[in-house]
This record gives structure tokens, sequence and C-alpha cells, in this order.
């Protein structure tokens, strides 16, 4: 009997040792538990920080090859815009200079064209002056010779009626000598 109670003892010993070997296990396994979470937390953690921080740097990394590449653009912008602006000013310079020569073109052959036209209206105006004075000669003449013709028709009509002056006095004294000689031959007659 009291072997069996010692046995019993000793087995319900080693129970409650086993139960408490248990429990400390158990006790440990949930602290290896808790130690594993809050490790795979730190680790999720600092892997998420990781992550953020080479997401944080490759958004830094691609602003800065950004900001070189809008460099580059704007250098190369700035570079054509100057190129471009040389162009302009070159083409100004050579439509300023087209210009200058077409309005020097322009200029000479107004002054050609106004030449031209004042020496034909200095042609026109001397041929003009030329036809008049021969016209003037012409009338002068004429009148020249309708004088000359009045003045011998009046001649001529002076001398036509001193003619006719010494006719009709021939012909009264004509005429008184018949008168006269019919008057003697009467008084003949008459004695």
């Amino acid at each position: 009997m009291e072997a069996a109670a010692a046995r019993e003892a000793e087995a319900a010993k080693r129970a409650a040792d086993e139960a408490a070997l248990a429990e400390v296990e158990e006790a440990k396994t949930a602290m290896l538990q808790q130690e594993i979470e809050k490790l795979r937390i730190e680790n999720l953690r600092i892997q998420q920080e990781a992550e953020t921080e080479a997401k944080r740097a490759a958004e830094a990394e691609a602003k800065r090859a950004a900001e070189v590449a809008k460099a580059k653009e704007a250098a190369q912008k700035s570079a054509k815009e100057a190129a471009l602006e040389q162009e302009l000013i070159k083409l100004r310079l050579e439509n300023e200079r087209i210009q200058a020569a077409a309005a020097a073109e322009a200029k000479a052959r107004l002054e050609a064209e106004q030449a031209a036209q004042w020496e034909a209206e200095q042609k026109e105006k001397a041929a003009k002056e030329a036809a008049m004075q021969e016209e003037i000669e012409r009338l002068k003449q004429e009148n020249e010779r309708i004088e000359a013709q009045r003045e011998a028709e009046e001649v001529a009509r002076l001398k036509a009626e001193e003619q006719a002056g010494k006719e009709a006095e021939e012909a009264a004294a004509a005429e008184e000598a018949i008168r006269q000689a019919a008057l003697q031959e009467e008084i003949a007659r008459l004695k």
C-alpha cells in the first residue's frame, strides 16, 4: 500500500512536474511566438521603411533626372531660340537691304521717268513754241500780204476814181462843147 501510494505520489508529482514543464514550455512558446511576431512586425516596419525610403529615393532620382532633362531641354531650347533669333536678325537685315535696294531702284526709276518726262515736255514746249512762232510769222506775212493787197487795191481804186473823174470831166467838157456848138448853130440859124 505504501508502495502504491508512493508510486501514485511519484506519478502525481511527475504529472505535476510535466504539467508545470508543459506550462513553462507553453509560456516559452507563447513568448517566442510573441517575440517572433514582434520581430516580424519590426521586420515588416523596417521593410516598409526601406521600401518607402527606396521609393522616396527613386522619386528623388526621378525628380532630379527630370530637372536635369528639363535643364538640358531649356539649354537646347535657349540655344535653338538664340539660333532662331540670329536667323531672324539675319533675315531682317536682308529684308532691310532688299527694301533699301528696291527703294533706291524705285527712286532712280522715278527720277529717270521724271527726267524723261521733263525732257519730253521741254521738247513738246519747244515744238509748240516753234509752231506758234511759225504761225505768228505766217500770220504776219499773211497780214502784210493782205495789207499790201489792200493798199494796192486802194491805189487802184484811187487811180480808177481819178481816171473816172478825168473821163467825167472830159465827157462833161465834150458835152459842153457839143452844147456850145449846138447853141452857136442855133444862134447862127436864128440870125
